[in-house]
C-alpha cells in the first residue's frame, strides 16, 4: 500500500500556485469547489510512481472538497463482530500519528477542516473540506487519519458506549426496527441481512486489533473508488451486462438520463454539484438504465419538499407508463402513496398488518392500526375501535 505517495501530488501543485488537493490513490477524485459560471476543466495528474487523480482548478472559491469511498463496507464485517465499519466510521478522528485524540480534534478546529465517515453496505465513505490556505497542512492530517489512526484505548471505549447508546435509541424508532426487519426479511441469508450497526454482542467483542485489521485491510489504493455521475449511472451495466460496449453503455446512459430529466451532459459533473432532487433522478436512472421490469423505489421522495415531490410522482408515472414498469413503493408518506399505488400492503414492525386494492383500503381500512395512520396521514377522525 502506498497512500502517502499520492499526497506528493498536493505539494507539487501548491508550489505551482494552483488550488488543489492530495490525490491518496488511483480513482481519488480532487474537486474544488466550482463557480456555476465556469465551464469545468478536469485534468489528469500523475505522481511520481504513476498514481492517477483528478484535478479541477477553481480560483474563486478559497476552499477545497474531496469525497472518496474505500471498499469494504458493513457486508464484510466478520461474523460476531457486526458493527465494525460502524465503528470505524466514529473513530477516524479520534487521534492519529503522534496527535491523541483531543490534540487530533483541536488541530483540524485550528485548520477550519471538517473530516467524517459514514458506512454503506459495500463500501465506506468520507468527505474531507478544508480552506485552500490550510490544504498541505490538513491533508497531512488526513493522511494520518487513514494510515495511521491510534485507536487508543479510552477513545475506543467512549465511541462504544456511544453506539451502545445508539442502540438503545434505535431500539424505540419504529422507522429503524422497521428497517432492521426489512432488511432481514428481504435479504434472509445474505450478509446484507446482519445488523450493520452491530448488536450489544457484537460490540462488546470488536477490540483495538478489530480496528486495526481493518483499516489495514480496507485502506488502500486498490479499494479506492470516487466517481463521476456518468460512471455512476453506468455502475449497473459494467456488472449486469459486461458484453456492452462502451458505445453502447454510454448510448443506454444517455436514454436513462433523459427518461428522468436530466441533460446528458450533466454525466461528467461531480455528484456534490447536484441539487437533492436531482441525485433522486440520478438514483432511478441507475435503476433504469437496466431495463428492468420491476424496481424497487425505498422512501425515494422522504427528502424533498412538497413541489418536488410532485414532480417527482409525475417523473415516476411518466417512466412507468414508457418503460411498462411495476414497482414496490416503500413509503410512511400516504399521501404519496395514495397517488401511486394500485395495491397496498400495510407493515408493522417487519409484519403485514393487511392488505388489498389501494383504492379499497383507503376508502375502508380493517384494522385499528391501519385506521389510526390514515387518520394521522390525511387529518381525518379516527374510527373507534370496535
Amino acid at each position: 500500500m502506498k497512500l502517502v505517495d499520492g499526497f506528493a501530488l498536493l505539494r507539487r501543485f501548491a508550489r505551482a500556485g494552483m488550488a488543489s488537493s492530495p490525490a491518496i490513490a488511483a480513482l481519488f477524485f480532487v474537486v474544488t469547489l466550482t463557480h456555476p459560471a465556469h465551464a469545468m476543466k478536469i485534468q489528469t495528474v500523475k505522481s511520481p510512481s504513476g498514481i492517477e487523480a483528478w484535478l479541477v482548478e477553481e480560483h474563486s472559491v478559497p476552499m477545497l472538497a474531496l469525497k472518496f469511498a474505500f471498499d469494504g463496507g458493513s457486508s464484510q464485517d466478520p461474523v460476531g463482530k457486526e458493527g465494525l465499519a460502524n465503528f470505524i466510521t466514529g473513530m477516524m478522528d479520534e487521534g492519529a500519528g503522534d496527535l491523541t485524540s483531543e490534540a487530533f480534534q483541536q488541530r483540524m478546529e485550528e485548520l477550519a477542516m471538517r473530516m467524517s465517515f459514514e458506512d454503506g453496505k459495500d463500501a465506506l465513505h468520507g468527505n474531507f473540506e478544508t480552506l485552500t490556505v490550510n490544504r498541505d497542512k490538513a491533508a497531512d492530517l488526513l493522511r494520518l487519519a487513514l494510515t495511521k489512526p491510534r485507536f487508543e484505548a479510552d477513545a475506543v471505549n467512549r465511541v462504544r458506549e456511544q453506539l451502545l447508546a445508539g442502540l438503545v435509541y434505535a431500539a424505540r424508532d419504529p422507522d429503524k426496527v422497521a428497517g432492521k426487519e426489512w432488511y432481514a426479511t428481504a435479504f434472509a441469508g445474505h450478509t446484507y441481512a446482519r445488523p450493520a450497526n452491530g448488536t450489544k454482542e457484537s460490540l462488546t467483542l470488536i477490540s483495538r486489533d478489530d480496528l486495526a485489521s481493518y483499516t489495514k485491510k480496507n485502506f488502500a489504493k486498490s479499494n479506492l473508488k470516487v466517481v463521476a455521475v456518468g460512471d455512476i449511472v453506468a455502475e449497473g451495466l459494467s456488472v449486469h451486462q459486461p458484453a456492452l460496449s462502451y458505445e453502447e453503455r454510454e448510448e443506454r446512459v444517455v436514454k436513462a438520463l433523459k427518461d428522468v430529466g436530466l441533460d446528458p451532459a450533466t454525466r461528467f459533473r461531480y455528484p456534490h454539484e447536484f441539487s437533492g432532487g436531482q441525485r433522486q433522478r440520478i438514483s432511478i436512472a441507475r435503476a433504469v438504465v437496466l431495463e428492468p421490469n420491476f424496481v424497487v423505489l425505498d422512501e425515494p421522495t422522504s427528502a424533498l419538499d412538497m413541489l418536488f415531490q410532485a414532480q417527482m410522482v409525475d417523473l415516476l408515472r411518466e417512466l412507468q407508463r414508457k418503460r411498462d414498469l411495476t414497482y414496490m413503493f416503500i413509503s410512511h408518506d400516504l399521501r404519496v402513496v395514495a397517488s401511486l399505488a394500485s395495491h397496498l400492503i400495510v407493515m408493522r414492525h417487519g409484519k403485514v398488518v393487511e392488505e388489498g386494492p389501494a383504492a379499497e383500503l383507503f376508502k375502508n381500512p380493517k384494522s385499528d392500526y391501519t385506521r389510526a395512520l390514515f387518520a394521522a396521514a390525511f387529518r381525518i377522525e379516527a374510527v373507534p375501535n370496535a
